[in-house]
């Protein structure tokens, strides 16, 4: 009897041992959402960024914001940051993350274009229509086609995301999804998943990770959701 007791023990030590260390796979979303467009060809964007380096279970930091696209750069505005280590429970931090979820993924109005405008942008910008929607193409076509529209390569024409990364290479499936096309801008979704999706280009947002011989080296994330900014002129 005292050595099944002390086999079970040693067995559920070893369960909640490894399900101590137990991680899933790396993952990135770095988001990008046009609301508005201007008369100077400016594009008011929402922005969302979070990132799981180790595939941890605990819940991870969420950055909330805006952006502005130009001919030449992202102008980068951070407004909210849900950090989970400073709720008293896992429970606020989920209802507080759906609730600027909801705002980020739903539909701008008129009245919270303002309020972004005047209390946001101290109204150095002029945004006044939520007129987006007639941009979006939401469509997948292959990069040769894409290049062959558009007059461009994308080895030398290079997307741009959130905290400046920008894309290295593609993925093999040679497939580009256009989310809107303003022209001379066009945003771009890259993905990848566990399911075997692989839609776009990788990024620049690396994982440092030193091997068995002491040498760093940069990994790629397991999943990533990435916006991605296509400068044409």
């Amino acid at each position: 009897m005292k050595k099944i007791l002390i086999l079970l023990f040693t067995i559920s030590t070893t369960i909640i041992c490894m399900s101590m260390v137990a991680t899933g796979p790396s993952s990135i979303e770095s988001e990008i959402i046009p609301i508005s467009i201007n008369e100077k060809g400016q594009i008011l964007c929402k922005t969302r960024f979070t990132q799981n380096k180790m595939g941890a279970y605990n819940p991870m930091i969420v950055e909330y914001g805006y952006c502005i696209l130009t001919d030449t750069s992202i102008i980068e505005i951070q407004t909210t940051i849900l950090n989970p280590n400073t709720f008293n429970n896992q429970d606020i931090y989920y209802e507080k993350r759906n609730y600027w979820d909801n705002i980020f993924r739903g539909k701008t109005s008129v009245q919270q274009l303002n309020t972004v405008t005047t209390q946001v942008l101290k109204n150095k910008y002029n945004f006044s229509e939520v007129n987006t929607d007639v941009y979006k193409v939401d469509r997948e076509i292959s990069i040769l086609e894409f290049e062959k529209q558009k007059k461009i390569s994308l080895k030398e024409k290079r997307q741009r995301a959130l905290k400046n990364a920008k894309s290295t290479t593609y993925h093999s499936k040679k497939i580009v999804h256009i989310m809107y096309d303003f022209g001379d801008i066009i945003c771009l979704k890259n993905k990848t998943n566990s399911d075997d999706i692989e839609i776009g280009a990788y990024f620049d947002y690396f994982i440092p990770w030193e091997n068995e011989n002491g040498i760093e080296e940069k990994l790629d994330y397991d999943i990533n959701t990435i916006v991605g900014i296509l400068n044409l002129k």
